[in-house]
């Protein structure tokens, strides 16, 4: 049986993917933004998406230190700010 440390199974596992994709930009189907991709849509700075996830009142997923959100949520905040 092989023992590794957490810290060391993770940057086993970061070498192997970085490895794997070689350089490659993985796409996951324009579903998920990033929070400067939010922002953008919804006129607010960066900082306010991770508020507005904190807050529940935008989902999103913490992928590491970066929130991730799917541009259906974006899209629904949009339209309840500029509904009547």
């Amino acid at each position: 049986m092989i023992v590794v440390s957490p810290e060391e199974l993770a940057r086993l596992v970061r070498d192997a993917v970085r490895e794997a994709l070689d350089g490659q930009r993985v796409d996951a189907g324009g579903d998920w933004l990033d929070a400067g991709e939010a922002a953008a849509l919804l006129d607010v700075h960066r900082r306010t998406i991770g508020k507005l996830a904190k807050s529940g009142k935008l989902r999103a997923s913490r992928v590491g230190k970066l929130y991730r959100i799917r541009r259906a949520d974006v899209e629904a905040m949009l339209a309840a700010r500029t509904a009547p």
